[in-house]
Formats: structure tokens, sequence, C-alpha cells
């Protein structure tokens, strides 16, 4: 029997992974959340977990000092420097409290890879640079605590219990759908069944160490996905092609932020104030005139926003992610088929279990 821990196991992620997990034959899924109100849900379908914060160095063997693997889908937030000093303590000390010879998996995005729109210079988000700094303190931890690391840089991340697939799956039941170029963009996206074969492929001691994209197998285009979700919940799937981005021109972005900072210097308070005041001072046939040509405007704005049908999310036009792939992947069609259907989750056991036992005192 393997033991796996999950770190932020009440996160969207973790939770559906963690129920994944403790369905397959000769793992031991091992979910730690802060508190029993986080992993609410985990027990009431039976999943039995372990409570409290595996930041404090005090705690932590209790919660995976068992564990073979270590997957860590935690992220601490709060105020920056607060928050990086207790996802570093998570890191650090997914190594350094779980057993002898023990592997960890940090989760890390593809954001790493900065903007991945087309268009914008690529520069990594705040949570990009995050993610990024976790990478190097998960290495260099690792190689400390003689622990086996990996890290795994996901993509938009798809299954039953994901937010963007509940999204992919009421623009499909609304038809209908509006994609670039018609969904010819390669998605980045990533299911959670494929995050559990790379799972099952490190405890297996198939995937030698170190850092890897993990996008489905192979990458699938947003039509790809659409197409599966709509087979998925029994809908037939309209699509609209609409143009994609255009390439990147530095013309268009110093126009773009120019509009921007207008718009801005339009919108503030002591520039609104100051046109009332001067409206204020203009003959009375002026400032009627003036008052209505704004209203006008602004009625013509509402009304060609409300005729013009929502634009698709910027992600269905990004760049293809990913440069480095695990190799013993299933096809991410065939990981998806071995799994239940939306209907069909039901329990792992009988709801509300007792916790697990810790394995050390404390």
């Amino acid at each position: 029997m393997t033991r796996v821990a999950i770190l932020g196991a009440n996160g969207q992620v973790g939770l559906e992974v963690t129920l994944l997990l403790s369905r397959i034959e000769g793992i031991e899924a091992i979910p730690v959340c802060r508190n029993p109100l986080g992993s609410a849900f985990l027990r009431s379908r039976g999943v039995r977990c372990r409570h409290g914060s595996v930041a404090d160095p005090r705690q932590a063997p209790r919660l995976i000092g068992d564990a073979d693997v270590v997957l860590n889908f935690a992220l601490a937030l709060g105020k920056p420097r607060a928050s990086r000093l207790a996802n570093d303590a998570i890191i650090e000390n997914a190594a350094a409290a779980s057993r002898a010879g023990s592997r960890v998996v940090f989760f890390s995005t593809m954001t790493v890879y900065g903007d991945p729109r087309y268009g914008r210079l690529p520069i990594r988000s705040a949570y990009g640079r995050e993610k990024r700094h976790g990478e190097g303190v998960a290495r260099r931890a690792g190689r400390r605590h003689r622990r086996p690391t990996w890290s795994l840089r996901l993509g938009h991340v798809c299954g039953d219990l994901q937010t963007i697939t509940a999204d992919i799956r009421a623009e499909i039941a609304l038809g209908p759908v509006s994609l670039p170029r018609g969904g010819a963009y390669v998605s980045n996206t990533v299911y959670t069944a494929t995050i559990v074969d790379a799972v099952l492929a490190i405890v297996a001691g198939r995937e030698a160490e170190g850092t890897y994209d993990l996008m489905c197998s192979p990458p699938w285009t947003w039509r790809e996905v659409f197409a599966f979700e709509a087979a998925r919940i029994r809908r037939p799937l309209t699509v609209i092609e609409v143009p994609g981005p255009s390439g990147f021109s530095l013309a268009a972005s110093v126009a773009r932020a120019l509009r921007r900072g207008a718009g801005a210097v339009a919108g503030a308070p002591r520039v609104r104030e100051w046109s009332r005041s001067v409206l204020a001072r203009l003959p009375e046939r002026y400032s009627e005139r003036a008052q209505s040509a704004l209203h006008v405007r602004r009625a013509a704005t509402e009304i060609a926003d409300l005729l013009r049908p929502d634009p698709p999310p910027d992600h269905y036009a990004w760049r293809p992610q990913g440069r480095r792939w695990l190799k013993t992947l299933k096809p991410t069609l065939s990981a998806l088929s071995t799994w239940p259907g939306p209907d069909d989750w039901g329990r792992v056991g009988e709801p509300f279990p007792a916790d697990l036992p810790d394995p050390v005192g404390g």
C-alpha cells in the first residue's frame, strides 16, 4: 500500500485528485486540511482526513510522517510577505517531515512562462512569480533532505469539480459557443485524470525527478475540449468562429496604454468635478447641449454593449505553453475513460468516517 499525502486537499484541484486517488487499489489517500470545516466535503464522500498545518514544523510530522508521496497543492494567501513565508514553510516541511525516501511533488503553473496572450510581452504575473519561486524552494528542500522532487506546471485544470469545466458546460448548454478561429488554438488544459496519471507514473518510478509541464497528452485544442464536454453532458455543440488576436505590435501596445491612461484621467473624480464646474459657467443653451451630447454618447455605448455578443475569454486564444513533458503518460482520452461521468461520482465510503490516525504522537 502506497500512502499519498495531499496538501491543500480542500482546494478545487486537490479535492478532485483526492477523490480520484481514493478509488485506486493500492493507494491510500491521506488528505490534509487545516480544520474539519475545510474537509467537510471530502468526509461527506467517505474520505478520511487529517487536520492541521504542515507550515508548522511541530504539526507536520504527525500529518505526513508516514507518507510515501507528498502532493503539494497548498497555496497560502494573504499579505505578500506573510503568504510567501507560509508557502516556503509548507514546501520545506513537505520534504523535512515526510518519511525517509519519500517523493515530493510540488504543483506549479504554466504562467511561470509569463503572459501567454498573443500581442503581449511575456511578463510573469505575481502568481507566476510566486510559483516559480516555490519551484526553487522545493528543489533545494529536496536536495537538502534527500527527497526526490518533481515540480509539475499545470495548465488550465479541467474536471467534473473544476470551475472552468462548469463554465464550458454552461456555454455549451446555452449555445452557440463563440471560439477564436473555431477553437483551433491549443487549449493548454490538463484534466484531473491526467494529473492522477502523472502521480501514478511518479509512484511507479517511471519518471525521473525534475520540472515538467503537465497538460493534456497529446495537447488538445479548445475545439476538442468543447467536443469532449458536449459528449460528456450529452448536448449538441454549435460553434461560431470569431477572429483570433493579432500579433504583437508596439504601436498597438502604446495605443492601448494611452487609451487606458486617458480613460483613467477622464474618469477621475477631480476631472469630473472640473467638467461640471466648466459646464456650470457656460450659457444655459451650451450647457444643455453639452449635457445632451454626453447622455446620447453614454446611451449609445450602453446599447452597443447590449447588442454586442460577449467576447470569448482571453484564454481561448493563448499561445501554446510547455517545453518539457513527462514521457510515460497515457493519452488523456484513455485516462478519462477510467473515471465516472459527471452524474456518477457516488461515495467512496460511508459518509463522515473517523479521522485518519496520526502516524506519531503530538
